[in-house]
Parts: structure tokens; sequence; C-alpha cells
């Protein structure tokens, strides 16, 4: 894959999938950005820095002989905070409470939804996902437990998914989480530790 743009960095990517057995599958991706921005918060400031950006994300799938599907990746991402590039994003974003005022607090929320508005905000990631369908016979429902680790900041995101599909189109999601960290960590810092959402699909 390529983008090309006058006015955005060029972008490439390749990707690629072996079965290495009937029930074990690898998979890979890499993707480089040429020339491209990379923002950081130094002393309460915003910079960037300008060079070649490299992500990539290695990966895969075991199915047992019970259904069982377990899919783990390990995702680095070129764009992302180390840990004490966090550390100052964080004190950024404290230092806009602390001040208080309405205009602080804006020009911090238009930094944060401009440039750092990516689920993924530091470097490197393991993904790990356990799913099992029509457990005990229950026609029609998937549970599934997932977790993402910071493996910068030990901090991590343990979530479980409880499909139920009456029809083709129609599927019911229950969805838990629950977010683990220190204080300042990626995880640990969000507004929430704990959300549980219900999801209705609808397909045509």
């Amino acid at each position: 894959m390529g983008y090309h743009s006058s006015l955005k960095p060029k972008q490439y990517g390749i990707d690629l999938s072996k079965n290495l057995q009937v029930n074990l599958e690898v998979h890979a991706e890499l993707g480089v950005a040429r020339n491209a921005d990379r923002h950081v918060i130094t002393n309460g400031l915003l910079e960037s820095e300008k060079g070649d950006i490299v992500d990539y994300l290695i990966g895969i799938r075991y199915l047992n002989e019970w259904n069982t599907t377990v899919i783990a990746e390990y995702y680095h991402n070129g764009f992302g905070f180390s840990r004490d590039e966090f550390q100052s994003y964080h004190g950024f974003l404290l230092n806009s409470l602390t001040v208080g005022t309405q205009s602080a607090i804006q020009q911090t929320l238009g930094v944060t939804q401009t440039y750092f508005r990516s689920s993924t905000l530091m470097k490197d990631y393991l993904y790990v996902r356990v799913s099992q369908p029509e457990p005990f016979d229950w026609l029609y429902f998937t549970p599934s437990i997932f977790t993402i680790y910071n493996l910068n900041d030990n901090s991590f995101l343990l979530s479980a998914s409880l499909g139920y599909r009456p029809a083709t189109n129609l599927e019911f999601i229950l969805w838990p989480s629950v977010l683990v960290g220190e204080e300042k960590t990626e995880f640990g810092s969000r507004q929430a530790r704990e959300r549980v959402e219900l999801w209705l699909r609808v397909y045509f």
C-alpha cells in the first residue's frame, strides 16, 4: 500500500499472513511515514520532531481442539510517547487544571484533540484475546476476554465482550472494562477506571 500527497508525508505499508499449521497462523504489518511530524510536550510546550516514522505489528492466531481462539499481538507505535515523554504530557494536562481558567483548559483541549487523539499514546503494546463460541452449548452466545498491556509503563486495560446473535443481522454485546495502573500511567490516568457498555448492532 502507498499514499502520496503534496501536502502530507508519503506513507508506505505492507502486511502478510501465513498459516504454519491448520490451526496456527502468523501475521505482521509494517508502516513507514517519510519525513513526518512526531509531536511531544517539552517543558509544557508543544514541539514537533520531523523524521521517518516506523510502525509495526507481529501476531499469532491459535485455534485449539475445543474451538477456543487465542490471538496475541505486539504493536510498536512509532509516533507514540516514551515513558518520560508521557510524564511530560501528563504534567501538561494537570497544569491546565491547576491554572483552572477557561482559556487554559480550552487551549490544552485544543492541543490534545489536534495532536494526541490516538487511543494508543505510547510506543509498545501487547494485545491478547481469548474467545470461545457457544460454550456449554449456549447457542448464538460468544464470550471473549482481552487485554491491552502497555509495555512502557505496565498499565493495562482488561475487558470482556459478551456477544449474543439471535439472528444473522442482529447482535447484542455487553462490554465491561477495567483500567489498571498507577496515577501517572496511560491507562491509570484515564478519567474512568471502570465502565460498562451495552451495544446493539443491526446489519443491513
